[in-house]
């Protein structure tokens, strides 16, 4: 009865009324007991609705329906093809629809439909994989910022390229949980571009020749690099093999830092030889094996015979890299008459400096601190300039050939000098 009531009335009741008894007769149909009889009538009283021309009626239905499991598929599977703002309201909560319906939807689907798809619960991996490929970058970002939205590898590689240059991006990458680490390190180079000013590019596009760009992408690789487990590592080797991140520069790097475990596989790699074999080459004269059967330059084999006396033992790395090492790798490429516009020179003359200035904030480190322990009231704060004279004026009272107590007048002189200290 209750379905023949409801059609008697929505025949002549205006659009609001219609979409007010929709909806109350579709949870009527989630929660009362009704007998199997009326709740099939019911439910074709509600298929019935699907052609109403309001579209708040069908709205009103979408809104019912959409996160009951219990609800007739077919009239979901409708609605789900309604007009988007109707769509999108059970695209992104019925838990009814297929993995193949949703990646019907994504692949003729607008922005908006992209956006309520990605923010599923539960998003299933071949969803996910279509909205990579052809979501916008607001898509992206949501599809990363859904925790139960099942990512694979390559969809995330996928979205780096197409968007890693977008504000974001990259960042939401690098905080999901259970990242792969050649994604994490793409991620991370995407973020390198972006700082250098990138904004327009994609990740794929690396900026070979810019040396900045370079070496930040040399240390994440050799970041990333140092954290796999020699499980890992082959295909962490084999990914930035793909994305020509490989070079002579990064090999020699690795020689002088004394990564010997990555060494050995990113030379395996190049030479065709497993990890395992390589790692017993590398460290001895059959280093030179892999150098040739890596292809590597024969005009850089001198480089790297001065790269391999300079290394630091291996203790746990406990010992680093020094500057004198660094000259005298320097000083091979000279003697070699590898240029100074060669690139793994101006590696080598960008490690020198970098090492340099680490050096200098050291010392300005230290410095600083002796400072503070010998004339902390020099740098309190807290002081104002007279109160900084006066007790300066009573330390040095009692030093020799210092103030007398209380000559704070002279000292005041000295005031310029006193600022620049603070």
């Amino acid at each position: 009865m209750i379905a023949h009531r409801f059609l008697a009335y929505v025949e002549t009741a205006p659009w609001q009324a219609r979409a007010g008894a929709t909806g109350l007769l579709a949870q009527a149909y989630l929660r009362s007991s009704l007998p199997d009889d009326e709740r099939s009538r019911v439910e074709a009283a509600m298929t019935a609705m699907l052609d109403d021309e309001s579209s708040d009626v069908r709205r009103a239905l979408a809104e019912a329906l959409a996160d009951s499991g219990d609800a007739p598929r077919h009239i979901l599977a409708a609605l789900a093809a309604d007009e988007p703002e109707i769509a999108c309201i059970v695209l992104e909560r019925s838990p009814l629809l297929t993995s193949a319906e949703l990646v019907d939807a994504a692949g003729f689907g607008r922005a908006d439909i992209h956006l309520a798809i990605a923010g599923r619960a539960k998003l299933p991996a071949p969803v996910s994989a279509a909205l990579a490929q052809v979501g916008s970058a607001e898509v992206a970002l949501r599809l990363l910022g859904n925790a139960e939205a099942v990512l694979p590898a390559f969809s995330l590689e996928s979205i780096l390229r197409r968007h890693g240059s977008v504000a974001g991006v990259a960042r939401a990458v690098i905080e999901r949980e259970g990242v792969p680490r050649e994604i994490l390190l793409l991620a991370e180079l995407a973020e390198a571009e972006r700082a250098g000013g990138n904004a327009a590019g994609a990740v794929g596009a690396v900026r070979r020749n810019d040396a900045e760009f370079r070496d930040a992408a040399d240390s994440a690789v050799i970041r990333r690099a140092v954290e796999c487990t020699e499980v890992e590592m082959p295909a962490f080797v084999a990914f930035i093999r793909r994305s020509e991140l490989v070079t002579a520069g990064l090999i020699l790097r690795l020689v002088l830092e004394g990564h010997v475990t990555v060494l050995a596989a990113v030379l395996g790699d190049l030479a065709s030889i497993p990890l395992a074999k390589a790692k017993g080459l590398v460290e001895g004269p059959g280093f030179w094996i892999l150098y040739r059967k890596a292809d590597l330059p024969e005009g850089l084999k001198s480089v790297f015979e001065a790269a391999l006396a300079a290394r630091p033992p291996r203790r746990a790395h406990e010992e680093k890299l020094c500057r004198g090492a660094l000259a005298e790798v320097l000083s091979a490429c000279a003697e070699a008459g590898v240029t100074d516009a060669h690139p793994v020179v101006c590696m080598l003359r960008r490690m020198d400096l970098a090492m340099a200035r680490e050096a200098a904030r050291e010392t300005r480190r230290r410095v600083v601190a002796e400072i503070f322990m010998e004339a902390p009231v020099l740098l309190r704060p807290s002081l104002s300039e007279n109160e900084r004279i006066e007790a300066l004026a009573s330390e040095t009272g009692g030093a020799a050939g210092g103030f007398p107590p209380g000559r704070s007048a002279e000292i005041r002189e000295l005031r310029p000098g006193l600022a620049s200290a603070a």
